[in-house]
C-alpha cells in the first residue's frame, strides 16, 4: 500500500491532499476525517520518501521542483523525425530555445544523421532530405550537445509525449539510462488555459494567441513558437495563483475539477478491447463492479473515459479515478447490447435491494 501511494505521488510533483490518498486506499464513503489523517500519518510519517507540508503529502524526490516559476529555466524543444515511432534512430533534427524570466534567449539547432532513409512524406513536409543529413552528427554526438545546452532546464514541447519520447529513447541508447527531466506540454496546458479552443494544434494555439508561424515543420522555428506560447501560458498560470514549477507540472495533468486526472487502466489493456458492439463493466481495484454500460464500439467508448476531456462530469471523474480494470461482452449489434445492458442493470439493482 505504501509503495502504491509513493508511485501515485511520483506522478504528482505538487503532491496530493490526504483526501486524494485516502480515496486510493478506501472505496467506502463517509470516513472519519480525523481517523484518515491519523492513518496516513502512521502509514507514511516515518518513511523518508514522504513529506507532509501545507496540507499535502509529497514525494521527497520532487523537493527540487518546488521552486518559483520566475526562477525556473525552460528549454522549448522540437524534433523532426524519420516518421517512425519513438526510437533513438528516428531523430533527424533538434531545435531548442531557452526561456528564462519570461523572455526567449539563446537557441540550439542541429541536423542528425538517422542512419536510415527518411520517409517521403517527411521530406515533403519538412524539406529535409537524405542528402542534407548525410554527414551530419549522429544521435550519439548530437544528444550530448543538446543536453549540455538544456542543462537543468525544464523541457517544453507541443505534444511533449512525442518529442520527449524520442529523446528518452535516444538517451537510453546513448547513456543506458532514461532522460529523467521534467517536461511541460503546451498542448496539455492549452486544454486547461484555453478550453474554448476546439483545435489545439501548434498552429491553432499560436494563431489564437496572435503568434506568427513562419518556418513551420522545421525544428528551430517550431521550438520558437512553442517558447512564445509558453511565455503567454506562464502569465495566465500566474493569474490562476500557480506560482511554483511543481504546481504547473501538476496543473497540466489535472481534470476539469482541478484534481489530478488519474487513470489506473494501462493503455495496453485498452488496446485489447474489441472495436465491436457490446456491454462493458468498469471494475474497482479488487474487481468489484462499479458501472455497466453499452457501446457501439467498445474500444472507442472505453478510451473516451480515460482521456482527459473537459466534458467529464464530477460523477464520471470519480468513476474514472476508482476504475482499475474492465471486462467486455460482445453482442454483435447495438440493439443486442442495449437489451443485455438493461438486463444486467436490472439484475444488479435487484441484488442491491435484496442485500
Amino acid at each position: 500500500m505504501r509503495q502504491r501511494l509513493h508511485e501515485y505521488l511520483i506522478d504528482r510533483p505538487a503532491g496530493a491532499t490526504p483526501e486524494e490518498l485516502l480515496d486510493l486506499v478506501f472505496t467506502a464513503q463517509g470516513r472519519d476525517p480525523e481517523f484518515g489523517g491519523r492513518f496516513l500519518a502512521t502509514l507514511l510519517g516515518a518513511d523518508p520518501r514522504f513529506r507532509f507540508a501545507d496540507g499535502r503529502w509529497r514525494a521527497r524526490v520532487h523537493d527540487a521542483l518546488a521552486r518559483s516559476l520566475t526562477d525556473a529555466s525552460f528549454v522549448a524543444v522540437d524534433l523532426e523525425t524519420t516518421g517512425d515511432g519513438p526510437a533513438a534512430s528516428g531523430i533527424i533534427e533538434i531545435g531548442a530555445v531557452r526561456v528564462a524570466g519570461g523572455r526567449l534567449g539563446e537557441s540550439f539547432v542541429t541536423l542528425v544523421d538517422p542512419g536510415r532513409p527518411i520517409h517521403p512524406f517527411v521530406v515533403r513536409l519538412t524539406g529535409i532530405t537524405d542528402a542534407m543529413v548525410a554527414g551530419a552528427p549522429t544521435i550519439e554526438e548530437a544528444l550530448p550537445r543538446f543536453l549540455a545546452f538544456a542543462r537543468d532546464g525544464v523541457l517544453v514541447a507541443h505534444n511533449a509525449g512525442f518529442d520527449v519520447g524520442h529523446l528518452d529513447a535516444a538517451q537510453r541508447l546513448v547513456a543506458g539510462r532514461p532522460l529523467d527531466l521534467p517536461a511541460l506540454c503546451t498542448l496539455k496546458l492549452a486544454r486547461r488555459l484555453m478550453p474554448e479552443l476546439r483545435r489545439r494544434s501548434l498552429d491553432a494555439v499560436a494563431g489564437a494567441l496572435g503568434i506568427g508561424c513562419a518556418g513551420r515543420h522545421r525544428a528551430l522555428p517550431d521550438a520558437r513558437i512553442a517558447a512564445e506560447i509558453l511565455t503567454v501560458f506562464l502569465e495566465r498560470a500566474a493569474g490562476r495563483g500557480i506560482a511554483r514549477l511543481d504546481q504547473l507540472l501538476d496543473f497540466q495533468r489535472s481534470a476539469v475539477d482541478g484534481r489530478p486526472f488519474v487513470v489506473h487502466v494501462p493503455r495496453e489493456r485498452l488496446a485489447e478491447a474489441p472495436a465491436t458492439p457490446g456491454v462493458y463493466h468498469l471494475l474497482d481495484r479488487v474487481g468489484r463492479l462499479l458501472y455497466v454500460g453499452k457501446a457501439l464500439r467498445l474500444r472507442e467508448r472505453l478510451a473516451s473515459y480515460f482521456t482527459n476531456a473537459r466534458g467529464h462530469s464530477a460523477r464520471v471523474l470519480d468513476l474514472i479515478r476508482h476504475t482499475h480494470d474492465f471486462r467486455t461482452t460482445e453482442t454483435g449489434s447495438e440493439l443486442a447490447a442495449a437489451l443485455l445492458e438493461a438486463r444486467q442493470i436490472r439484475a444488479r439493482t435487484s441484488r442491491a435491494s435484496v442485500s
